[in-house]
């Protein structure tokens, strides 16, 4: 039985030896189909979008009676609902002459009352009143305070520094909370840039304030931007998810 044991031995050595090595490879093939499959499944996320109603310079598409949630407001506070969107081109003079080139866009939704704004692409997202603070159009000029609960205060403070060699001023907007400050959005201020709260809340629903900022600038995209706490990174109070980068022709209300 000794001897039999040891003539076997370098075979079971080389079994051994084969089996680890076949677990190595395959654990690391599974490494890489995994970093595969994430890669993949980052790939296949739906790309968040907002929209506002109104008629645009621009080419804007969206699926055919494609859903959307929109944030109403109503007597009873603002409402995130499900609400179809309509995209139809159509012709602006302000354009240009020639009729068969339409060039702008119109976005609507039905029945007489218009979301604030509109957004699709997040999952995160669900339907039902929204707690808001601010709704309106406000320019970022000066400090503003907000209270999203007992305990939760949040600065919007706006800075313009001093003029530089070339002449232009440097024109910031900050978020802060406690010892937290975050620039959300800034400028050369020769690019005649200027930026507007639109809308201050907690629309994910996660205790922290959400942000919706519109920034006009002459010589760069620019457009209302949303802001969300619960996507914020390495710190950060917020993180823009989407903007609407458009060149307004008339915005209905």
């Amino acid at each position: 039985m000794h001897t039999r044991f040891t003539k076997s031995m370098p075979f079971l050595v080389l079994g051994i030896s084969f089996l680890l090595v076949y677990g190595v490879v395959h654990s690391a093939q599974g490494e890489v189909e995994s970093r595969e499959t994430s890669v993949l499944a980052a790939l296949r996320q739906p790309e968040v979008r907002i929209l506002q109603v109104g008629e645009f310079f621009c080419e804007i598409t969206a699926e055919p009676n494609e859903v959307w949630l929109g944030l109403y407001p109503t007597k009873s506070g603002h409402n995130l609902m499900p609400t179809t969107v309509r995209v139809d081109a159509f012709y602006d003079p302000a354009i240009g002459d020639d009729e068969d080139v339409t060039g702008a866009t119109r976005v609507s939704v039905p029945g007489q009352n218009a979301p604030l704004f509109l957004i699709k692409g997040l999952d995160s997202l669900k339907a039902g009143m929204v707690k808001t603070l601010f709704s309106g159009r406000l320019p970022l000029e000066r400090s503003l305070e907000f209270t999203l609960d007992n305990e939760s205060t949040y600065t919007i403070a706006a800075f313009g520094g001093l003029e530089s060699n070339s002449g232009s001023v440097d024109y910031r907007v900050e978020l802060v909370k406690g010892s937290r400050s975050q620039v959300i959005c800034s400028f050369d201020m020769s690019n005649a840039a200027v930026s507007y709260l639109l809308w201050a809340g907690d629309i994910d629903r996660d205790g922290e304030l959400d942000l919706l900022v519109d920034s006009i600038c002459d010589y760069s995209p620019s457009g209302p931007a949303l802001f969300l706490s619960s996507l914020a990174e390495d710190g950060d109070l917020l993180q823009m998810v989407a903007q609407f980068e458009i060149s307004p022709v008339l915005v209905l209300n």
